[in-house]
């Protein structure tokens, strides 16, 4: 019987509004008001952090809030100098014993009867006794902890906001913004992997993809014929026939950068607060009830389309590059905040 090959994640795509530029909250002037208003500006780069001609920019008025953070690890580390009461001479007990033989006499019959002896009772607690000697004592050897530098976290940024839509041209733009970013995230595969392979000969990329489908595609006959599967009663041709060999690697999610400006309306100029560098998109979410107002628009055409009056978007990114000194003292110099 044929197996039907099932490639429900792969096959192509594109951005919508390819190529433009989406306005939301402000307009290709960034006018309509006397105030300076604040903008962020988001342009989508590929996976390898270069410049897409595909995808579009994306400006939005800042709304809401924008949250970042410089974060470092520090790990804690206890007996940097060597463990107290390692050695013989060293141990709780010989600590004890060195305070005076009436002192640890009088210790010997406290634990006479639960244990049978002060040297039992210590190494019953491990570590020679140090936690007996600990309690009884009312005294806590020190562990000589030392916080230790591990390096840099990679700095994450939030964005949040409120779209009301006030006509049905943002509100489309509004809908373009939030799938752009959401296909912007999500990775991708190849839709016909048979025609990657022909169109190898003079690709260096794809005759590396090519590679790694030969290495992915010998493990699976390994691993298909040699039995440990319960269900595996088929062979690694057939396999790539069920599921398609485009179905075996995802490719990587694009990536973004973005700038905070500010617009003047007297003198029409933008100026840079903050801008990023490559950032991976970690997450978007959408709350399209936002208020507990779910209501629409309609395009009142004959196939009408629908776009919600009231949306809360919020943007999850992560820089890909760590923070130094030296690369936030050029930071400052270069922007506002």
């Amino acid at each position: 019987m044929p197996l039907e090959t099932v490639n429900l994640n792969a096959g192509t795509w594109s951005f919508p509004s390819s190529g433009q530029t989406l306005y939301f909250g402000c307009g290709p002037d960034f006018g309509g008001s006397e105030y300076v208003i604040p903008v962020v500006r988001f342009q989508i780069l590929d996976s390898l952090g270069e410049d897409s001609a595909y995808a579009p920019i994306i400006y939005m008025k800042m709304g809401g809030t924008f949250q970042s953070g410089l974060s470092n690890q520090w790990n804690a580390t206890a007996n940097i100098f060597g463990t107290p009461g390692g050695g013989a001479d060293d141990s709780a007990l010989g600590v004890i014993k060195r305070l005076g033989g009436g002192f640890y006499e009088a210790l010997q019959k406290q634990v006479m009867n639960s244990v049978g002896s002060a040297a039992g009772a210590f190494a019953s607690a491990g570590q020679s006794g140090k936690a007996n000697f600990e309690y009884l004592q009312r005294k806590v050897f020190n562990q000589f902890q030392q916080l230790i530098y591990s390096g840099p976290i990679f700095r994450p940024f939030s964005f949040s906001f409120s779209m009301k839509p006030t006509s049905l041209k943002e509100a489309r733009a509004m809908r373009d913004i939030i799938q752009t970013l959401r296909l912007a995230s999500s990775p991708g595969q190849r839709a016909d992997a048979a025609a990657s392979t022909e169109e190898s000969s003079n690709d260096p990329a794809s005759d590396l993809d090519n590679q790694i489908e030969m290495a992915v595609h010998a493990s699976d006959n390994t691993y298909l014929s040699s039995g440990t599967a319960s269900d595996a009663s088929y062979s690694g041709l057939e396999f790539d026939q069920l599921i398609g060999a485009q179905n075996k690697l995802f490719d990587y999610p694009d990536m973004c950068k973005f700038q905070i400006m500010l617009h003047n309306n007297y003198t029409n100029e933008l100026t840079t607060l903050f801008e990023s560098g490559r950032c991976v998109i970690e997450s978007v979410s959408v709350d399209y009830g936002s208020g507990n107002k779910m209501t629409f628009f309609d395009s009142d055409t004959k196939d009408p389309e629908y776009f919600p009056t009231d949306v809360s978007l919020n943007i999850g990114l992560k820089e890909t590059q760590l923070q130094t000194a030296p690369t936030l003292a050029v930071d400052s110099n270069n922007t506002m905040i």
